[in-house]
């Protein structure tokens, strides 16, 4: 499979090469155990940041009436809900948990426009708890097409601290489109119309940009 670093882990693998660089020159002017244990670590460290912060490369296929998985990972949640914020109205979530050694990067479902932009400061609860999806720290991307809406979670975990987001409202995205990330474990919870015919069950593993979640019929609305 073919990927590339994501942007926003740039400064995190400059980071860690820079503290392998500056150990490693202490190591070789003292090389003692305690300095080689820590130099170690500190390259561990950079190959960790460039598995972590890879974005693999993927062709999106834009299919009428077909909705995408916005982040890889595992369904742990499939519920009918009634969304409030910005569905408004009764719905279907679907809630993926991103493991650590998940790609972190989140996808647009959809093409069409941002209409809605909210980010919410929380607590830091593991984010495969359910209670992780109204108190943790979290982005909300309400997303508009011409027929249906859908809103994209992103919400921090015990070791995600940091919700990124790449949207702002107004902007035209396509589907597949990159959105955000989310560091160091997390959960992304994607809310779509009633009428959505999933095409996942709970358990299963899906990965962002090319797994389709649900079919709408765009001539339904």
């Amino acid at each position: 499979m073919k990927w590339r670093i994501e942007k926003g882990g740039i400064s995190f693998i400059g980071g860690g090469g820079l503290l392998f660089l500056i150990m490693g020159g202490i190591y070789l002017s003292h090389p003692t155990p305690p300095f080689l244990i820590i130099t170690a670590l500190s390259l561990f460290l950079v190959f960790f940041m460039v598995f972590f912060f890879r974005d693999p490369l993927r062709t999106i296929k834009e299919r009428e009436g077909e909705i995408l998985a916005p982040a890889d990972g595992q369904i742990v949640e499939i519920e009918e809900v009634f969304e409030e914020e910005f569905l408004k109205e009764k719905g279907k979530k679907v809630a993926i948990f991103l493991h650590l050694f998940d790609p972190h990067i989140n996808r647009s479902p959809v093409e069409g426009e941002v209409k809605w932009v909210c980010y919410r400061r929380g607590k830091f609860h593991p984010a495969f708890l359910k209670k992780a999806s109204k108190e943790n720290e979290r982005n909300c991307i309400g997303i508009e097409t011409p027929s249906y809406k859908v809103l994209v979670k992103q919400i921090a975990g015990t070791i995600a601290r940091r919700v990124v987001s790449y949207v702002e409202e107004g902007q035209i995205l396509k589907k597949g489109e990159k959105i955000g990330l989310i560091r160091f474990g997390s959960r992304v919870e994607l809310f779509l119309p009633e009428d959505v015919q999933l095409r996942v069950r709970r358990g299963d593993r899906v990965k962002a940009g090319l797994t389709v979640i649900g079919e709408i019929r765009i001539n339904s609305k």
